[in-house]
């Protein structure tokens, strides 16, 4: 099995989860630490009892050790900054065409 540890420590840290928390009744924080930092690998049925703890499901721990999930978010984050820069451009320029009309 690949090591997906360092993705599931940046999953429990965003979800405010304890490493002890996360390990409970199945391993020792310090295996579970060695497990976050790629120091060893853990049994599959460990392994899903860890994602169900966390509320995850493996596809999306795949999608975000990917990096899928992250390149989507920025592909949209720029489509959006970009959309509202189109706007604002369009709405400048309407701006200063309805100026020109009404001081002339």
């Amino acid at each position: 099995m690949s090591n997906y540890g360092i993705t599931i420590k940046s999953i429990r840290k965003n979800k405010g989860y304890t490493q002890k928390e996360v390990a409970a009744n199945l391993f020792t924080q310090a295996t579970y630490s060695n497990f976050e930092a790629a120091k060893t690998d853990i049994l599959s049925f460990s392994f899903m009892h860890l994602l169900s703890q966390l509320q995850i499901s493996s596809e999306e721990l795949m999608l975000k050790d990917s990096g899928v999930v992250t390149t989507m978010l920025s592909g949209i984050a720029i489509y959006i900054a970009f959309k509202s820069s189109f706007e604002l451009i369009r709405l400048l320029q309407d701006t200063k065409y309805y100026y020109l009309i009404l001081t002339n």
